[in-house]
Order: structure tokens, then sequence, then C-alpha cells
């Protein structure tokens, strides 16, 4: 097959086309040298650079006929006129609108029941990643299984009227400090869009009691599974202050905190190539990733158990960019056509991993 083939074949994968067929023809090419590796690296630096071009454009409807009637000189009357629509009888709409409705109602009351435990405490019990609003103007992505307390529920403004630069805290537990806590708490994994209306009080958020982050305005993502011995704090955007008991740490875009809860110490390095972030837009990430770490990622991403059942050696990786499965059969089915697996789904939340040969 002829080069073009193949970059056909990249387009479609970083586009999330790619059937399990053509995935599995792609990957065994990449394999096969690292100047293959190097034109997929290739075009994912300009597919990200073209896709943060079209994320800049904008399109005003009103505006560009505005601008076209002025150019050309239409009349009021040239311009469309508005489209009656046929009227119906109020009597047979109401007959029907209220079945929706109820529908609707029984919903959104499952919904909120399911995802709200006491108090402020927020569980995402669904397959996929949910927003919560923190406030007007901040919220947070929960993966599956994830749970956050929130600690603010309104905006309030702080009596304190100079603002609270982070480098001149020392002691995130200040009364201040506490008073704009959003926070209370973090299980699992979430990301933070944080913007502070009044700029005086940074935010603080309790990951747990010994990790408390600060904020005026940043963009970032929280790891604090309880199976971890590690909590994981990467930043997309802004500023963080970080307090880890007995220090104070400041933490910038593109840096990662792992923050050790047996020996209390952290370490600061940048974040990984492979993107801490991604999972909060639906998107899987794997570059020659060892097949464990593929199971526990995706056990995070839907929120189900994966057991291998039998012997078969848990070896091989697995790489697959942008990945944006529409369910979870899609994404094993991808993973299943690199790797030669037998999987089985057993009910919602467990998948049966068995005769695993990743030669």
């Amino acid at each position: 097959m002829n080069k073009d083939f193949y970059i056909t074949l990249i387009s479609k994968r970083l586009s999330s086309e790619l059937n399990a067929a053509e995935l599995k023809v792609l990957n065994s090419w990449l394999n096969e040298g690292k100047d293959n590796a190097n034109l997929l690296q290739e075009f994912r630096n300009l597919w990200a650079a073209t896709a943060q071009y079209k994320s800049n454009i904008s399109f005003n409807a009103d505006v560009a006929f505005s601008n076209f009637s002025e150019k050309f000189k239409l009349n009021a009357k040239d311009q469309p006129a508005a489209i009656a629509l046929p009227q119906t009888s109020s009597t047979s709409f109401s007959k029907y609108i209220w079945i929706p409705i109820i529908l609707l109602g029984f919903l959104l009351g499952y919904n909120l029941i399911s995802n709200l435990g006491s108090g402020n405490k927020v569980t995402n019990q669904e397959m996929h990643a949910m927003t919560i609003a923190l406030n007007p103007a901040s919220n947070a992505t929960i993966s599956p299984e994830t749970s956050i307390i929130k600690a603010k529920t309104s905006e309030s403004k702080s009596d304190i009227t100079s603002r609270m630069e982070l480098n001149t805290i020392n002691d995130l537990n200040a009364s201040a400090l506490k008073a704009n806590k959003l926070v209370d708490g973090i299980t699992g994994q979430a990301y933070f869009n944080v913007d502070n209306l009044y700029n005086s009080v940074p935010y603080t958020f309790d990951v747990n009691e010994n990790v408390i982050v600060a904020t005026h305005k940043a963009k970032f993502n929280i790891q604090n599974y309880k199976d971890e011995d590690y909590i994981i704090i990467d930043v997309a955007d802004g500023l963080l202050k970080v307090d880890i008991g007995n220090t104070a740490l400041e933490l910038e875009a593109g840096q990662r905190l792992v923050f050790n809860k047996i020996t209390g110490e952290g370490n600061i390095s940048n974040s990984p190539d492979l993107s801490p972030f991604k999972w909060s837009n639906g998107i899987l990430e794997f570059d020659n990733t060892p097949l464990t770490e593929v199971f526990k990622k995706i056990e995070r991403f839907y929120g189900i158990d994966i057991e291998v059942t039998d012997n078969s050696p848990v070896t091989g990786h697995f790489t697959a960019f942008n990945l944006k499965p529409g369910s979870l059969n899609e994404c094993l089915e991808l993973l299943q056509a690199s790797i030669d697996m037998k999987i089985t789904r057993k009910g919602l939340d467990k998948v049966l991993i068995s005769e695993i040969n990743s030669l």
C-alpha cells in the first residue's frame, strides 16, 4: 500500500472516523519504523494548529447580512420576509404537550437523586463525564464514580478590597481563604475551570485533609483515587498555590505536582506529553501505553471494572490518539482490533477479558 493510503488513515484517526479494521492496519504500519511514527506526529501537530485556528473563527449572520446589504445598497423591502408558520389549535396542542413534560420531569428527578448525595456532595454515577457548576463563573467536570463536595454554592463579595496575590500567601488555612472555599473534598478525578468574579480573595479547594489548592483563575486537573498513594495535579492554564502540609508551592501552566499521601512529600515536574486533560472532553489517548495502564484508563473513563479471567499475560502496548468512542463497546472493539483478546460484557459495568495474545 502506498503512503497516501496511510495518510488517509491518519486523517481519519485524527477526526475519530477510523473503524476497528482500519485502526489495526494503521497501528501495524506505525510499528514498522520510526519514519512512520514521525509522519503521524507531523500530522498531529498540523491538526492541532488547524483546530486552534478553527476555534478562533466566529460568524455572525446578522452582521454579515448587514454588511452585504450596505455594500449592495439593499432596501428594507428587499430583505427576506419572515415566514409565517401555520397556526395550530391550542386545544390540540395542550392535549399532547403534557406527555413529554411529565417524562422530562421524571428523568430530571431521577438524575438528581442518582447524582446528589447528602448535603452538597455530588457523585457521578453515569458512564461518562459530567459537568457541575460551582458558582456562576466556575465549574468542574468529574469522571465516573468521582465524588466532589461543594463547599460554597453562592457568590458573595469579600470585605477585603485589596487583591491577595498568590505569591504573598503562605497559609491557605487563613480565615479569609476558608470563607472563599469552593470544594471541601475530591475522590476520583476532576477538571476545574475557575474564574474569580471578585478578584480580591482566591478560591480554595480542599483535595483531602493534607492538600489545599488556591487560585484566582485557572484550568487544572486533580486525581485523587482511594486505591492510589498519590495525588496528581496538572495545570492547563493559570497559576495555582498548593499547600501540602508544611510547604506551600506554586504551580503554573504545563506543570504537574505529584503528592505522596504516605510520605507527605511533593514533586513538581512538567506535565506529560500525553494530555491529562482530554478525558474531560470525552477523548482517550494512548501512546505505546502498557496494557495494564490501558485497562485502568478505560475503567476510570467509563466507571467500570475490567477483570482478566485467565492466566493470559497482560503484556503488550496500545497506541491511539484522539480516540473519541461513541460507547464502551466501540472502545473495546478498537482495542480488540489492535491486540488479540476475548472480551465479554457482563452487565453494564463489568468487562471480562481472556486469551490475550499481544504478539
